[in-house]
């Protein structure tokens, strides 16, 4: 790196130049700590520098990083109907402004506070893609190998995952407005998915699965009062004495859940879980051993969340087919390895159909007569695929996986659009 004092005499242009290009804010603040001049010329252009620092993490998810800006410094909180119609009309009509603007007005307009915003936003968002890369790696190596794909991140895929975990969150706090009464459902969703292309909205159902699957190990791994692991006597004794406490008994079809409000509390916020999650470990320092290997976290089975519209298509599949001409094919040869067009595993699987299901939907349903073993195998598979990641991955690291054979053998292209045959 550039001593501080040569970077002192640079013309200031220059200075900003190079201060928006650093990696990371560790090395920025290293930058402006050393020297007073670096501090002042940051503070000339704070708001381009941080900005352009989130760029160079997010790329394009910058735009849906802007949206999430918005919906968290404006909050969803009025209990009229209209009020929050509205609301969500303005913000998806924002929100599909900024995805079809150019890649020059990505940036423009925004303000000191939204930069600092998003500052915030990326350092939760890198937090959950190096723990999904963390959590998909060791089971490759588990499972397939010491080679089977587990080498760093590369951009591409990291700006795949984040855009994943972005537009998942602007999603959850347009739904999970705090003090809304009961609204419909479908005003909101058939809005959403006017937004994204099929591969897009499965991006985002494992996005959430992965946050409510990391919320659900804190929960059955976090130490009790008594600063130990939970055993099943201690989950036996603290739901009958939640039975006991509840003022009808039975109310709960399923019988109350021991830190069943970490799901209202941490899984719908990112910010929160990984708040919950590093304080949590900083006091036990074997609870994220304990996390990586809890059985919901390594089993390759995609768990249910409770937004069943991020993982059920077919109930607004007639919304979804009239709202666009079905997009042309795709070879799989020419797959972009770029965030904003399907990824590699998804144009193979799909042979080159965008398609338009995805989550559970994404496996259509067997013809009468398929033996249970075949449905059975079928269905395996696409667990595996889904769990697996191949909507993040690049080329070359999906493909090695499914040579290892993690999916089987003899899985051909387009397997997903007749996995019957």
């Amino acid at each position: 790196m550039m001593t501080s004092c040569k970077l002192e005499s640079l013309h200031t242009d220059v200075t900003i130049l190079i201060l928006s290009a650093v990696t990371s804010l560790e090395d920025l603040s290293a930058l402006i700590r050393a020297s007073p001049i670096l501090y002042r010329t940051f503070l000339l252009a704070k708001t381009s520098i941080l900005a352009n620092i989130s760029y160079g993490d997010l790329g394009p998810a910058i735009r849906d990083a802007l949206i999430l800006v918005h919906t968290e410094r404006q909050p969803f909180s009025s209990g009229d109907r209209n009020v929050y119609n509205k609301r969500v009309e303005e913000t998806v009509a924002n929100w599909r402004t900024r995805l079809l603007s150019s890649k020059e007005d990505w940036l423009r307009g925004a303000s000191e506070a939204e930069a600092e915003h998003l500052v915030r936003i990326n350092r939760t968002v890198q937090y959950f893609v190096d723990l999904y890369a963390r959590v998909r790696f060791t089971y490759f190596e588990r499972e397939l190998g010491s080679k089977a794909g587990c080498w760093g991140l590369s951009i591409t895929e990291r700006q795949q995952l984040a855009q994943a975990f972005i537009r998942c969150q602007v999603i959850l706090n347009l739904y999970c407005a705090p003090g809304l009464p009961p609204f419909d459902q479908g005003f909101l969703v058939t809005r959403v998915l006017a937004l994204f292309e099929a591969w897009e909205m499965e991006q985002i159902s494992q996005a959430d699965t992965f946050a409510y699957t990391m919320c659900s190990a804190l929960v059955h791994c976090e130490n009790t009062e008594a600063g130990v692991p939970p055993t099943p006597a201690w989950w036996d004794a603290t739901r009958r004495a939640l039975r006991e406490a509840a003022p009808i008994a039975g109310a709960v079809q399923d019988g109350p859940i021991p830190r069943g409000r970490y799901y209202k509390d941490y899984y719908p916020k990112l910010w929160s879980l990984r708040r919950k999650i590093i304080e949590s470990t900083s006091h036990d320092p074997d609870l994220m051993d304990r996390i990586l290997h809890w059985r919901d976290v390594t089993n390759g089975k995609m768990a249910y969340t409770p937004y069943k519209f991020l993982h059920n298509s077919h109930q607004f599949q007639s919304e979804y087919q009239t709202r666009r001409p079905p997009p042309p094919s795709i070879p799989c040869n020419l797959a972009s390895q770029t965030p904003t067009h399907p990824p590699w595993g998804w144009v193979e699987a799909m042979a080159g159909h965008i398609g338009d299901r995805w989550g559970r939907d994404l496996l259509p349903s067997p013809p009468n007569g398929t033996a249970a073993e075949i449905w059975h195998a079928t269905q395996q598979k696409f667990e595996k695929w889904r769990w697996a990641g191949f909507v993040f991955w690049d080329m070359d690291r999906a493909v090695i996986v499914k040579e290892k054979g993690l999916l089987g053998e003899n899985v051909g292209a387009g397997w997903l659009v007749a996995p019957w045959g």
